[in-house]
């Protein structure tokens, strides 16, 4: 039996977190769709004003935590970052502009539904560091609208 068959469909997109490896409650405040991947943008629910990059796709499911001056928005947005306001309560959120598809309401087709099928781990652990200033600058791409239109 695999460890994902034993991971109850409920545990993922619940209780403020994607997956219960999250470090800590959150809502959704961006997605930076990117060609391989697309990164979540959570921010902690009371506490610190932490902030958490949820990155999901093919093959990346992992977290790092950044603090409220850590995270660069306005190098984000250059990069594709979409930013909502208000911020999303993950029960809630879904996603489907691009490749991947984000959120409960997906399924088996969800992104992080499917890293734990194919990997078949419960998780991977939140990392704390600094995002690189080549992150921020470029490794995130966004799709070209065409491309997302035409799958």
């Amino acid at each position: 039996m695999s460890a994902f068959s034993e991971l109850r469909a409920e545990e993922l997109w619940s209780e403020d977190r994607i997956t219960p490896e999250q470090p800590f409650r959150a809502k959704v405040v961006a997605v930076q769709p990117g060609w391989g991947w697309d990164t979540i943008v959570l921010k902690e629910i009371g506490g610190d004003e932490r902030y958490c990059l949820a990155t999901f796709g093919n093959p990346i499911g992992d977290y790092q935590i950044l603090r409220k001056e850590e995270l660069d928005a306005e190098a984000m947005k250059k990069n594709g970052a979409i930013f909502l306001d208000p911020p999303v309560e993950i029960a809630r959120f879904s996603w489907s502009i691009g490749i991947w598809r984000h959120g409960r309401v997906f399924g088996d087709e969800d992104a992080a539904t499917k890293h734990r099928k194919k990997t078949g781990e419960q998780g991977v652990a939140p990392q704390s560091a600094t995002r690189s200033e080549s992150d921020s600058e470029g490794d995130h791409k966004p799709q070209p609208e065409s491309e997302a239109r035409s799958r």
